[in-house]
């Protein structure tokens, strides 16, 4: 099914749709995508840094203050938010 979207140009779902019109839902649901990030640590990190924008801006050092998250898993956060995207 994938090829058959490549071969006609269609894009190609990462994720799975998320139906929820609740603005709060939609934020855990980007800040979940993040590695190592389940739902709960996910109402921890925007708990913490309110807006998405705050999370992704944050360093290693503040994102590891938050509850359940490591050194790795703060490494591999700030990874994913500041690597340019390359096509």
């Amino acid at each position: 099914a994938e090829r058959e979207q490549e071969d006609e140009d269609r894009s190609v779902d990462v994720r799975s749709v998320d139906g929820s019109k609740d603005p709060q839902e939609r934020l855990l649901f980007v800040a979940a995508g993040l590695p190592g990030v389940n739902t709960k640590l996910a109402e921890r990190l925007m708990e913490e840094f309110e807006t998405l924008e705050h999370l992704f801006s944050a360093n290693e050092a503040d994102i590891k203050e938050v509850e359940g998250i490591g050194e790795g898993k703060a490494e591999k956060i700030r990874t994913v938010v500041s690597r340019k995207y390359n096509k």
